[in-house]
């Protein structure tokens, strides 16, 4: 989870210093000026079709383009090859408990395995199916295509979040133990049901955009700031909040479970 913060912030500072779009005519500014000399990004941010369709700027405007999109595409199986590894892991794990307790957890697991894999294994295709790059075809139902093949592996990544956090929070429910003393089962399940919910209006919102009725408009001063809220309030506590935890609950002393692998022979 860190390391999609990382690529992000990789990605947003090479396209400042190298991505040019749009492609004009107009003298462009060298990386070097850029950084050393504060010279505008050769970049606009606000010309890409993200902006065009919503009106902000998402952070994945960061990795769409060339040479950004490269750096993220080498960076990005450092995000997701140990979320596959805690999927099938938290797999095992659960399936390795005793007790009637966990029958229910472990009847699920093989379902939620199957749709964790899948959705970070392809998260990759966000950045092969980019938004439309021509201006002059903004409008045209190939550009919504292009778009909608970008945000589909980027949603089930999100709602994979989602189901990666239930999953926990059944587990943690069930060994009745929590990463913080303090932490109850009550702020815990509000936790989850206030991801679900932003998680449902941020898909709304999204997809009204696509089909060009907006449900709100982030134009507006208000609207603004209830897309950049939804956006990064998200992020928090779809990423942020579950790594402080994971951290905390990594130090707790518990026995050892060894997992073994053999060839069929």
């Amino acid at each position: 989870l860190i390391m999609t913060f990382v690529m992000i912030f990789t990605g947003w500072i090479v396209t400042g210093l190298f991505n040019i779009y749009p492609v004009t005519d107009d003298p462009t500014n060298s990386a070097w000026d850029i950084l050393f000399h504060g010279a505008p990004s050769n970049f606009r941010s606000d010309e890409t079709y993200i902006y065009y369709l919503f009106n902000f700027v998402h952070t994945c405007v960061y990795v769409d383009n060339n040479p950004a999109k490269t750096v993220a595409a080498l960076l990005i199986n450092f995000a997701v090859i140990p979320l596959l590894l805690f999927a099938f892991l938290s797999y095992k794990r659960i399936n390795l408990q005793t007790g009637p307790d966990y029958d229910g957890l472990k009847a699920w697991s093989p379902f939620t395995l199957a749709y964790l894999t899948i959705a970070f294994a392809y998260l990759f295709l966000y950045l092969v199916n980019s938004p439309m790059q021509d201006q002059e075809l903004f409008d045209s139902p190939r550009a919504t295509l292009l778009f909608t093949a970008h945000y589909i592996p980027f949603a089930m990544y999100q709602l994979a979040t989602i189901v990666m956090s239930l999953q926990q929070i059944k587990f943690l429910y069930k060994r009745k133990e929590m990463p913080f003393e303090w932490m109850t089962l009550g702020m815990v399940r509000a936790y989850f049901y206030v991801t679900v919910g932003m998680y449902i209006v941020y898909c709304v919102f999204i997809i009204s955009h696509i089909f060009g009725n907006g449900i709100w408009s982030a134009a507006t001063p208000m609207g603004q700031m209830a897309t950049h809220f939804m956006m990064y309030g998200f992020i928090a506590i779809s990423v942020g909040i579950p790594i402080i935890c994971s951290f905390q609950d990594s130090k707790r002393s518990i026995a050892t479970m060894r997992i073994e692998f053999s060839s069929m022979e």
